[in-house]
């Protein structure tokens, strides 16, 4: 990303709560604030694609938080997850379906407001404030709810050492599973042994539709080759993570316009089919 895209979402964060706190606490020989509470996201602490400069934002009120409680302020970084109540991806159906197959935490509205009456009171007298380590507060981290074998894609965070202890050891990944399980490899293989375009053609079809039927939920019936992506609902947020995908499976660089822009899913997989470093076809 540019300069300027990085600032857009770093500086809504670290500009915006600094002003706030100044605000704020403009007197504070005459006046401490009885709490501090700031939205952060559990982007800040899992990551994702395509939003560094904002889960660097919210680390800044992380590193805020911690900061200001050791000086004795009671002051507190939510990092709130996905919403199931609130928010865009009520209007996304297969898109939240999607991420809670992955493993991206959540909490309802009534949970994050529960939070929020939780942390927005004044300690007592007989309370003292948050240490720097219970400053930054981590709601859940969600176990995605298929495991690796019946095929689901898996959170990026578990290949994180530090969360190695919520990761469910001695179970195949969902590629391997799925390729013993029907007797296929995997779809880099295929197409390295692949005899004609094709037949490289093909096998990226067919995994492309195995890819949508994870990302959707649906049946490989319910899929129209015909179609663009965008009739099943995958718009540029999903769409990420499906380029990703096919640079790695596929090893093809699809751009986000060619996703995006309307190609029937025929046209994209014969795209990538052309133009996969696996394909060794002759006078490719």
């Amino acid at each position: 990303m540019s300069l300027d895209q990085w600032r857009a979402g770093f500086s809504v964060k670290v500009d915006g709560t600094r002003n706030l706190w100044e605000s704020l606490n403009s007197n504070p020989q005459n006046h401490k604030l009885d709490f501090f509470v700031m939205l952060s996201s559990m982007v800040s602490v899992i990551g994702n694609p395509q939003q560094a400069s904002y889960a660097a934002g919210n680390s800044y009120q992380d590193a805020l938080a911690k900061h200001l409680s050791a000086q004795g302020h009671n002051a507190v970084a939510l990092n709130a997850p996905m919403m199931t109540g609130a928010g865009m991806l009520t209007e996304k159906p297969l898109w939240m379906e999607y991420f809670f197959s992955i493993g991206w935490s959540h909490m309802s509205s009534e949970e994050l407001i529960a939070a929020l009456d939780y942390y927005c009171r004044p300690l007592g007298e007989n309370n003292k404030t948050m240490t720097s380590k219970q400053a930054q507060i981590v709601p859940r981290l969600w176990l995605n709810r298929y495991t690796a074998a019946e095929g689901a894609e898996q959170p990026t965070w578990q290949h994180e050492p530090r969360f190695n202890h919520m990761v469910f050891h001695g179970v195949d990944n969902g590629r391997d599973a799925s390729a013993a399980g029907s007797g296929k490899g995997s779809a880099s293989a295929l197409l390295s042994a692949a005899k004609s375009m094709e037949e490289a053609e093909t096998i990226v079809l067919d995994a492309l539709l195995q890819k949508m039927t994870k990302i959707l939920s649906v049946e490989m019936a319910e899929l129209d080759p015909a179609k663009p992506l965008h009739a099943y609902g995958i718009d540029s947020l999903v769409g990420v993570e499906l380029r990703t995908w096919m640079g790695k499976e596929i090893g093809a660089e699809i751009s986000m316009f060619e996703i995006t822009g309307g190609q029937h899913i025929s046209q994209l997989a014969g795209k990538a089919a052309r133009t996969s470093r696996f394909v060794q076809v002759a006078g490719k």
